[in-house]
């Protein structure tokens, strides 16, 4: 057992009192080529929700080693949000929260990233496994070349935008019109949120750096109930829970960055870790 993996048994279960899915939200980033420096690949994201379970996941039993967070669903299910395997693949999952919460039940089970983490080492990899992506759900893929967008619709459709050179963003509301059906409900914060990261990737000098993604990480611009970092107008109200940053390198290598909150009350007092890709996989 290696340090991190000591590190993750002592961190597991970072418990947050339940919620209702239904008012969890994230907002997800990402940038390659010549935007980023050295040339790479960075990923972003935050997670939002009312307190709830959320803790590390660390596995090794699959083809390939992975790490990342997860939560639990209402019904006592692991769901990972955010990860990393050994090989640079990254993978991170956003909510659509703008259906309608009872017709989205009926539509079967969100996409488990584990499977594509555990499988497979690069985006187009994962992006033959078609089978890996349910929907409803967004999804954002990365490795060290090229960044992928993924809106899975109705009937486990796929629309698909591949970036080898360029910034990808997402919310909790679909961007495709084929899917724009399903938005019965656009978030004021799902839209704000998704002007300000877009505004973000654009205006930032270049190149983009680690510190550049962990900034658009904590950026309060658009209040507590609005920005990118949430803190909650009130105690019901959302709050942001976790930030997640990679940093994928051209040689294969990669840290990793990681914001967040051992118990409900830890607002101001999240934990912080920075990490190679050896301190993580021991390689």
């Amino acid at each position: 057992m290696n340090n991190f993996t000591k590190k993750i048994a002592a961190l597991a279960f970072v418990s947050l009192a339940a919620m209702p899915l239904s008012a969890s939200a994230c907002t997800l980033f990402a940038a390659n080529g010549s935007v980023v420096d050295g040339g790479g690949t960075l990923v972003g994201k935050n997670r939002d929700a009312v307190a709830d379970t959320q803790f590390i996941q660390f596995n090794n039993d699959n083809k390939n080693a992975y790490y990342g967070l997860a939560c639990k669903d209402p019904n006592g299910k692991n769901i990972m949000t955010a990860g990393v395997n050994e090989k640079g693949l990254v993978i991170i999952l956003a909510k659509t929260s703008s259906m309608d919460q009872t017709v989205r039940a009926t539509m079967g089970p969100r996409t488990d990233i584990r499977q594509a983490l555990g499988q497979c080492s690069t985006v187009a990899e994962a992006l033959a496994h078609k089978e890996f992506f349910h929907g409803p759900d967004y999804v954002i893929l990365a490795d060290a070349t090229e960044i992928a967008r993924v809106e899975v619709g109705d009937n486990n459709r796929l629309k698909v935008e591949r970036v080898t050179d360029g910034t990808l963003a997402h919310t909790n509301h679909f961007l495709h019109d084929e899917f724009m059906h399903l938005d019965v409900k656009k978030g004021t914060s799902s839209r704000v949120r998704m002007d300000r990261i877009e505004y973000l990737l654009e205006s930032t000098p270049k190149p983009l750096t680690a510190d550049s993604f962990k900034a658009f990480c904590a950026d309060t611009n658009d209040g507590p109930d609005n920005s990118l970092w949430r803190t909650g107008s009130a105690k019901s109200k959302t709050e942001t829970l976790f930030s997640f940053v990679v940093n994928l390198q051209k040689n294969n290598d990669f840290t990793v960055w990681l914001k967040y909150r051992e118990k409900p009350n830890d607002r101001g007092k999240e934990k912080v870790l920075a990490l190679t890709k050896k301190e993580i996989f021991g390689k």
